[in-house]
């Protein structure tokens, strides 16, 4: 099984000039935690988390109207692609310890988002054992869920 079939196609998406109130505003309305960050040729060029928002109106003391998603955006994104093999998408989640992956294609435009909620679907109904779905599943959130080296 592929990125390309678990995958949420034609994710919502935000510029860097955007508001973190707007990008809060598609986050409440579409139930998610992130909105990848694209330019003007669906290019990926980071992402904004809910908790990306937070810390910036709390360390800087504005409202989130008033930051630009550019300011406070992680640059630094792990991405899979739609042909990753849900084995590459579960490695990559482990050694960077994140939840969601862009899903990009050869240019680096986005084509979807691929979740921990994703993978879960899949394990648990899909694998050649639940029971050896489940031991998957677990181990993958248990290397996720690690606390990180502090640097």
């Amino acid at each position: 099984m592929h990125a390309m079939e678990v995958m949420t196609k034609n994710p919502i998406t935000c510029g860097a000039d955007s508001t973190c109130s707007e990008a809060a505003k598609l986050m409440w309305e579409r139930d998610c935690g992130v909105v990848p960050v694209v330019d003007r040729s669906s290019k990926l060029i980071g992402i904004i988390t809910d908790r990306d928002i937070c810390m910036a109106a709390y360390t800087q003391g504005r409202a989130p109207h008033e930051i630009r998603v550019g300011d406070v955006m992680c640059k630094q994104v792990h991405t899979v692609q739609a042909e990753s093999s849900l084995k590459e998408v579960e490695s990559t989640m482990r050694r960077h310890q994140v939840r969601r992956l862009p899903v990009v294609d050869m240019a680096g435009k986005l084509v979807g988002m691929l979740s921990l909620n994703d993978l879960a679907r899949v394990l648990t109904t899909k694998a050649a054992s639940k029971e050896n779905g489940t031991k998957v599943l677990s181990q993958l959130l248990a290397d996720i869920c690690q606390p990180r080296a502090q640097a």
